[in-house]
């Protein structure tokens, strides 16, 4: 292997690791966020992308924790998507670049994107039933 395919395959190692990492700590964001709803409906007027959610939470906490645990859900399965595309390049081998790990490992990640989809689609739907409630 040449010596720039290597540095081209360690370079795209260290940003999968960063890409994971940040996925993981918005990931986290998201957990603490949420338990410091429950006890502080003041801190729901300024969330995660500056929406004020503060209403919904003051009227219906249940439905206030579905649509965090659907957003929170969503970006934990994209970083453990995201995990397994970083383990692809751990354990890719370009001599025989199709193996049955490398197959196993998109198989995962292809089902990680799915699932990502749907719930993306069931917590739209959910909100548009939120909203028409009028909450």
């Amino acid at each position: 292997m040449r010596k720039t395919t290597n540095t081209l395959l360690w370079v795209i190692d260290v940003i999968s690791t960063l890409i994971f990492c940040a996925m993981c700590a918005t990931s986290a964001y998201l957990l603490i966020l949420f338990f410091y709803h429950l006890f502080d409906s003041e801190g729901a007027k300024d969330w995660m992308i500056g929406k004020d959610i503060s209403q919904l939470f003051n009227l219906n906490k249940y439905h206030f924790g579905i649509l965090f645990s659907l957003t929170l859900s969503i970006t934990m399965v994209k970083a453990l998507a995201f995990y397994f595309t970083m383990k692809i390049f751990n354990t890719l081998n370009l001599v025989k670049p199709f193996s049955p790990e490398i197959a196993t490992l998109i198989s995962r990640i292809s089902y990680m994107i799915l699932a990502v989809g749907i719930l993306g689609i069931i917590a739209f739907r959910y909100s548009e039933i939120v909203e028409t409630k009028g909450m």
